[in-house]
């Protein structure tokens, strides 16, 4: 059910809502929420425990970086970029800052 908001003369109508009977209600699509009990939590992805058993070697290299000063290039990426080359079998990889990045440089490959 829908009521209409009190207006002054000359402002447009606005609609607002009214709660279901839980007292929750949800905006973006206007159906009620489910009550807690009957929602499914499942967690998306939790990489707690694969960080905790890298987070020694990840740091290092993270240090390494930094103390190099070599963020963008240098020694590290080229590494990157042939340890890829070796685990996809191809002759060359490419590093890019982003996802949006690498279908940047496709599509400009392909001349689109």
């Amino acid at each position: 059910m829908v009521k209409t908001a009190r207006r002054a003369v000359g402002t447009p109508q606005r609609v607002v809502p009214t709660f279901y009977p839980s007292g929750r209600y949800n905006v973006l699509n206007r159906m009620p929420k489910l009550p807690s009990y009957l929602a499914m939590r499942v967690p998306l992805l939790d990489l707690g425990e694969q960080y905790r058993a890298l987070s020694v070697p990840i740091r290092e290299a993270i240090d390494d970086v930094l103390a190099s000063h070599r963020f963008i290039l240098g020694p590290k990426v080229q590494a990157f970029e042939k340890a890829i080359c070796a685990y996809c079998n191809v002759p060359h990889a490419v590093g890019v800052s982003s996802g949006t990045d690498a279908l940047l440089a496709i599509l400009m490959a392909l001349v689109i």
